[in-house]
């Protein structure tokens, strides 16, 4: 659930809920490969302790240092800023000490994992949008600056909600969706870190006359999908991710789109859900979980 939502939207659909229903709001660990989860230990800071007068902040990766899996907890709370970090290998939370201010993570909840480093997008004073880096292996903060031209255009149309990040080719990479002017840009760094190694690797424009066809030729009113975008209201499209063969994976009206620019085809997906809740990560096939017996269930 995301904590974005409005809290009285949130206390409408929870008193909605059966105490049974309420009880089973938890964590996972799911491995895709082979198909099975393990269900993580319920936190300091919950809805039980604080009610929902906090925000938290997910992110998971892999520690080469210790050899470990971890889940990161950003906790922002009245009193100040919680990190706590569920390893794997040790099966619970710990609470870790953080030297200086967290930025407060509030653009995108989605994460991107690279190079040891769990990358949020977030955004400062003045507009300023900027990525928070947070190093499993020496549990250190520090921030990263995007794209010159691209922080100037999102300055000009000031949508908190416009970025996203996502891993593609091992490349940390950051998606705009401009829906006021119905354009999106995708960009990717070449070189870890090096600001001046942002690359833009192409731009999509929903307003122009480009004719997508459904793939498998079903009839379908939306079949031009971009001129759709043009004659209706873009401010559902969303780029959440490349596809390893370079499709753009798209939201729009709370469905996942995979869309072919070269073909010029797009197709649906068959996943459908709340527009806020889609994000797009990779992962590598491991037999991790496969000795887990303790909590360990299939999916």
């Amino acid at each position: 659930m995301s904590d974005n939502i409005p809290n009285e939207v949130v206390m409408e659909i929870l008193g909605r809920l059966p105490v049974k229903t309420l009880l089973r709001f938890s964590l996972y660990l799911w491995n895709p490969s082979i198909r099975k989860f393990v269900v993580l230990p319920r936190p300091r800071i919950t809805c039980s302790s604080h009610g929902f007068d906090y925000y938290r902040v997910l992110g998971f990766g892999f520690d080469s240092t210790t050899n470990d899996y971890k889940v990161v907890r950003i906790v922002y709370i009245s009193g100040g800023t919680e990190v706590d970090i569920y390893s794997l290998k040790e099966g619970d939370w710990r609470r870790i000490s953080v030297s200086g201010p967290v930025p407060r993570i509030d653009c995108d909840p989605s994460h991107a994992y690279v190079n040891g480093t769990i990358h949020w997008v977030t955004r400062g004073r003045n507009c300023h949008n900027f990525i928070v880096l947070f190093n499993l292996g020496t549990k250190v903060f520090s921030q990263m600056e995007l794209p010159t031209s691209l922080q100037r255009s999102i300055a000009q149309i000031g949508q908190p909600r416009s970025l996203s990040l996502a891993v593609f080719q091992d490349s940390l990479c950051v998606f705009q969706s401009d829906s006021y002017n119905r354009k999106a840009s995708i960009w990717m760094m070449k070189e870890y870190c090096v600001v001046e190694s942002w690359t833009n690797l192409f731009n999509l424009d929903y307003s122009r006359e480009f004719p997508l066809r459904e793939e498998f030729g079903v009839v379908d009113p939306w079949a031009n999908l971009f001129t759709y975008f043009s004659s209706r209201s873009a401010l559902s499209v969303r780029v959440i991710g490349l596809k390893r063969n370079g499709e753009v994976l798209l939201v729009k009206d709370e469905k996942m789109i995979s869309v072919d620019i070269k073909a010029q085809t797009f197709r649906y997906l068959g996943i459908s859900g709340r527009e806020a809740a889609f994000s797009v990560n990779t992962y590598t096939e491991s037999l991790v979980l496969i000795d887990k017996a303790s909590g360990l269930q299939e999916g």
